[in-house]
């Protein structure tokens, strides 16, 4: 449990990049999984604890990162699909990269940036900060859009 606290926080602070499989002590040229980010589960489950054990700050880091996804996924969204609102798929990065992924069967995911935003919701729900709230609605709705287009 403290082990687990102890990684959150030393990771990441709010105004930084989320923390990623890796963590800040990757140590390879070449790393596992390209040391990016994987939302079909991968990145989410970094974040799973912060509210429960008392780290709702370090949800900031990841909000402001799919807030950087939304806004890249928007071309991604018109571009690949001609739909409203915002995709992105399982790969992504420190730059965005809101595409496809090369193979269909992992690449292809659509909901990823539905369920990124669930962490918005679940900071909102144990902070009820109306403002945070409010501040990143536009975040969700275009998750929304791209779904229901």
């Amino acid at each position: 449990f403290h082990f687990n606290r102890y990684l959150l926080i030393s990771s990441m602070r709010d105004t930084s990049l989320p923390a990623n499989l890796q963590g800040i002590w990757c140590n390879k040229l070449q790393p596992a999984w390209n040391c990016d980010y994987h939302t079909n589960i991968n990145l989410q489950m970094n974040f799973w604890p912060v509210e429960a054990v008392n780290l709702g700050e370090l949800h900031l880091s990841l909000t402001n990162f799919i807030e950087m996804l939304s806004n890249a996924g928007r071309k991604t969204a018109k571009v690949q699909y001609h739909a409203h609102g915002w995709v992105s798929h399982t790969i992504t990065n420190v730059w965005g990269f809101t595409s496809p992924g090369e193979e269909p069967q992992w690449g292809l995911p659509l909901a990823t940036g539905a369920w990124l935003c669930r962490h918005i919701w679940e900071h909102y729900l144990y902070s009820t900060n109306v403002t945070y709230l409010r501040n990143n609605y536009g975040i969700i709705k275009g998750a929304a859009e791209f779904l229901l287009d």
